[in-house]
């Protein structure tokens, strides 16, 4: 488990029971397999910072002891993604091409598929999940969400979400995990994009400044 923590202030609006249709349910009828196209910085509507549900795992540490952990995975909701995102069928909606990040996101795991360059998009304040969380959201049965951050909550949260703190869970920490947005570009496309992003190899981690003049 990470040990780095940032203070928590986001104002949560969580649901008690996870539901992993937190966009996507056996129902979904979409049938529009095009990628959506982003060529300049999407920005996520203010309320999409606070659409949560709440879970929890048990996580097994080295000494085989056990504890709690908290989690609050980010839901899916049509009005906080581009025009079209849910009429793409389900599989293919968190893939976009051509694309760029959204506006003040991160790019990670960037490099080179079949001649087209590729990133992961994560909010700024997250990062691509470690090999630790992964085991923490596998035994909470997600599988779907790439980017987290651990946070401490604060007072107000734990009176206001009605937590209780219960023998061996993790005190005052939450794993908050989204999915991450998976982006592709060929050369060809870097004149329509906005940053006009390069072609690129494998890198870890590209922090775009949208104060440039590019903009």
């Amino acid at each position: 488990m990470s040990s780095s923590t940032d203070t928590d202030t986001d104002t949560d609006n969580t649901d008690s029971s996870l539901s992993l249709s937190t966009a996507i349910t056996k129902t979904d009828t979409a049938t529009a397999t095009e990628l959506i196209a982003i060529t300049a910085p999407f920005k996520q509507p203010r309320k999409c910072d606070s659409q949560w549900t709440r879970t929890s795992a048990v996580s097994t540490d080295d000494d085989d002891s056990t504890s709690t952990v908290a989690i609050l995975v980010s839901n899916a909701v049509a009005s906080c993604y581009p025009s079209g995102w849910d009429d793409v069928v389900y599989y293919s909606r968190f893939n976009f091409n051509p694309a760029v990040c959204p506006s003040d996101w991160v790019y990670y795991d960037m490099g080179d598929v079949v001649g087209q360059s590729t990133a992961y998009c994560c909010k700024s304040g997250y990062t691509r999940l470690t090999e630790d969380d992964y085991k923490i959201l596998a035994a909470a049965a997600i599988s779907t969400h790439e980017c987290g951050r651990w946070t401490k909550n604060t007072e107000d949260q734990v009176t206001t979400d009605n937590t209780k703190t219960t023998p061996n869970t993790v005190p005052g920490q939450t794993l908050r995990v989204h999915q991450a947005w998976t982006i592709s570009w060929a050369a060809s496309d870097t004149s329509t994009l906005t940053p006009q992003l390069p072609t690129l190899t494998n890198a870890s981690c590209l922090v775009i400044d949208y104060d440039e003049e590019f903009l």
